[in-house]
């Protein structure tokens, strides 16, 4: 017979099996927790022996209870961090802690020392937990590195391009990138602190010096910001321009995303050669530089603003944004109306989703993306003069180093190596002529101008007014002798100085090209509706014209001249030969205008050319026969429909300019004061204005406002450019990172 055992060694051993589960072991778990079950069955009763021992430990059973509960939440809790090899949220372990809350609460005093309890408890969650931190830290290094490469916080897309860690480790070690990027900036302190010294920047001391210099400068270069990395050679042609033209360099922030600032544009802000701006800032009485947060997403920046700028009735605002816009505000009183502009980017595009996944909005915003900036005058306290700059994208055959990056402006072309080269614009295109009513002056400047860039040749919107015979008049009785009275009555005196106008731009270009218009047509309009009959005068004239006028039609439908020569025998009985001899150009089917004005003639007919409605003009990619009066299908034009059409193009029409992406509108040239009749009483965004287009598709809106178009104190002139040549150089400022390449340009205009 084996040795009876102590009850006491089995008493022991049973009630720490039952602290640990919260349960009195079955007969056949004696042998697992060290009792030999076959001795204590020769011995003892197993049930009076669990009876005995729960009257004898009634209260010590009690707080094992409350231990074995603890200990199996515990359990539970190793059990999930293992399957998840990292700590649980207490979101989503606090249904296990729900029933036995009140016993949970009184055992530990937080969270954090109940995970404490069960890492120390678990040597495989520990070695878990161990691993998993030497993870998260070998991440927050890998980011800290990207960021100190990039001088940036680097976007989602960044890191997975860039390869140093995967979406899945991303989303096991951190949940996602905000994670990362606060662990890794709390983890690696001062190195994000030399990367960012934003309270430095951005100090209250340092706007009230840009506002100081803005007051004593009279030329600014405003580009926008935006999240993509710096467009380097664009920022050296600007420095390049700042330091000929003693020009300050402003850059807003795109929806004042401070943190994805390049690295180069904030080092190059400390060093004074550019200056950021986060509060608005007025160049003068009349326009305002706004800091307002705009997405850079929005398909139209502009949208809404007019709200804004309506507050302040006399001043106009430049606004932060990728896109390249422009558009008047009306005004109630005649003279300038007022702007809203926004100025193009100097960052390369950079639109992603949160998800690696370009969505829609990123694909728009990135095919509308445009790399420039505007150039602003300040002519005393009220007057500004403002030019639209495009950087070019594209290599120079010769030279892709100097080409790529540069801008032209004022026919000088600004490289990103510091040299300056002449570039002359190829086309001007005209606001809207009107030529009875035009502002004299202003035409003789615009003329003037061409001469002094080197224009050969010129476009015309509108160059006929038709006052005389205008049908949206026809039934106006008085309205027609208040025409008498001052001598306005006569289609004669237009063609005369039409006839004039069109002699002295020959006189300045070589080729002057007419863009049919709506304006232009209201003479052939005259001839259908027998309006132009009504007035003695004007039918002498019309018998001139009219058979012009009904050839007319023939325009568009194929019709060779010499079928033509024979239907208007057939009609008229008269012979070819005599035709000819008294209406030699009949057969030719010009346009009716073209006639009547020929009728008095040109000095020089060769250089003028007359499009039709359905020609095409194109230039540097833009169109540039079509005058803006019809949109698609046939409904009425505008700036907004032409641009869902072409994807660049230059319009009239509206007599306001205006911008829309690569969409531009030139203004008119009629005198406005007096104010034309139809526009008494009503406010007006008109204003005189022009379009220089260069052959590498920059473009530049020119105004004319109170007699002036630019400010020319200070502005390299053409004629010292060309004698400075591109091997005069200045200096330009080294960019804080010079070890690293130049980021390659992944932009290209479309």
């Amino acid at each position: 017979m084996a040795r009876k055992p102590l009850l006491k060694n089995i008493e022991k051993k049973i009630l720490k099996y039952y602290s640990e589960h919260g349960k009195f072991p079955s007969k056949n778990k004696l042998n697992s927790i060290g009792i030999n079950f076959k001795n204590f069955k020769e011995h003892y009763d197993y049930d009076t022996v669990i009876k005995n021992l729960k009257k004898k430990y009634q209260k010590k059973i009690g707080k094992l209870d409350d231990l074995a509960k603890i200990a199996e939440l515990k359990r539970t809790y190793i059990r999930i961090a293992i399957n998840q090899r990292k700590h649980v949220d207490y979101q989503k372990f606090k249904s296990h802690v729900r029933k036995d809350k009140k016993l949970y609460k009184a055992s530990y005093s937080s969270y954090d020392v109940f995970q404490r309890d069960c890492e120390r408890e678990s040597e495989t969650l520990r070695d878990i937990l161990e691993k998993r931190q030497a993870n998260r830290l070998r991440l927050a290094k890998a980011y800290t590195e990207l960021s100190w490469q990039i001088k940036a916080y680097p976007t989602y897309t960044e890191i997975i391009e860039s390869g140093i860690m995967t979406r899945a480790e991303i989303v096991h070690n951190f949940k996602d990138v905000e994670t990362l990027k606060g662990f890794a900036n709390l983890t690696f302190k001062s190195i994000f602190d030399k990367i960012y010294q934003f309270d430095e920047i951005f100090t209250p001391k340092r706007q009230k010096e840009i506002v100081k210099m803005i007051s004593k400068c009279d030329r600014f270069i405003v580009t926008t910001i935006g999240s993509g990395f710096a467009f380097r050679p664009a920022i050296r042609s600007m420095l390049n321009y700042s330091k000929r033209n003693k020009a300050m360099v402003i850059c807003l922030i795109a929806k004042q995303n401070i943190e994805r600032i390049d690295y180069t544009l904030i080092d190059l802000h400390q060093r004074g050669h550019i200056h950021l701006l986060i509060d608005d800032v007025a160049i003068n009485e009349n326009i305002m530089l706004s800091t307002m947060e705009i997405d850079e997403k929005m398909v139209n920046p502009l949208g809404g603003m007019d709200r804004y700028a309506k507050n302040n009735e006399l001043c106009s605002y430049v606004f932060a944004s990728p896109k390249q816009m422009r558009r008047p505000v009306p005004v109630k009183k005649t003279g300038l109306p007022r702007l809203l502009i926004s100025t193009g980017a100097c960052t390369l595009p950079a639109y992603y989703s949160d998800k690696y996944r370009r969505g829609r909005r990123c694909l728009i915003a990135h095919s509308d993306h445009l790399l420039g900036a505007i150039v602003i005058e300040k002519d005393g306290d009220k007057l500004f003069h403002t030019r639209q700059i495009q950087f070019n994208t594209e290599d120079d055959e010769d030279n892709n180093l100097f080409c790529t990056g540069s801008f032209a402006d004022w026919g000088v072309e600004y490289r990103p190596d510091g040299s300056v080269n002449v570039h002359l614009p190829d086309i001007m295109i005209f606001g809207d002529l009107h030529s009875y009513l035009k502002d004299k002056n202003a035409y003789v400047t615009f003329l003037e101008i061409c001469k002094e860039l080197g224009i050969e040749t010129i476009g015309l919107h509108d160059v006929y007014d038709s006052v005389s015979t205008n049908p949206h008049e026809r039934k106006k009785a008085t309205y027609r002798q208040y025409l008498e009275f001052v001598n306005q009555s006569q289609c004669s005196n237009e063609l005369i100085e039409l006839k004039n106008d069109l002699n002295i731009a020959t006189s300045y270009v070589k080729k002057v090209k007419i863009i049919d218009s709506n304006h232009d047509d209201m003479l052939q309009r005259g001839f259908d509706n027998g309006m132009i009959y009504e007035d003695p005068r004007n039918a002498i004239i019309a018998d001139f014209v009219k058979p012009y006028a009904v050839v007319n039609h023939f325009r568009g439908t194929n019709t060779s001249e010499k079928e033509i020569w024979k239907k208007v025998s057939e009609v008229t009985q008269i012979p070819v030969e005599n035709l000819k001899k008294h209406f030699p150009f009949l057969g030719k089917a010009k346009k009716t205008l073209q006639y009547a004005v020929e009728l008095y003639g040109l000095d020089h007919p060769e250089k003028i050319e007359w499009l039709d409605l359905d020609s095409s003009w194109t230039y540097a990619g833009f169109e540039l026969a079509d005058h803006g009066h019809k949109g698609s299908n046939g409904a009425r034009g505008g700036i907004g429909a032409s641009e869902r059409v072409f994807n660049r193009k230059i319009e009239g029409h509206s007599h306001t300019d205006g911008q829309f992406n690569r969409v531009a509108r030139v203004g008119h040239i009629m005198q406005m004061n007096p104010q034309p009749k139809y526009t008494l009483g009503s406010p007006t965004s008109w204003i005189m204005s022009c379009i220089n287009l260069y052959s590498s598709g920059q473009f530049n809106h020119i105004t004319y406002i109170d007699g002036k178009y630019r400010k020319e104190d200070g502005l390299l002139s053409i004629k010292k450019a060309k004698s400075l040549g591109r091997r005069d150089k200045v200096k330009i400022p080294t960019f804080s990172d010079q070890n690293n390449e130049d980021i390659e340009v992944s932009y290209v205009a479309s």
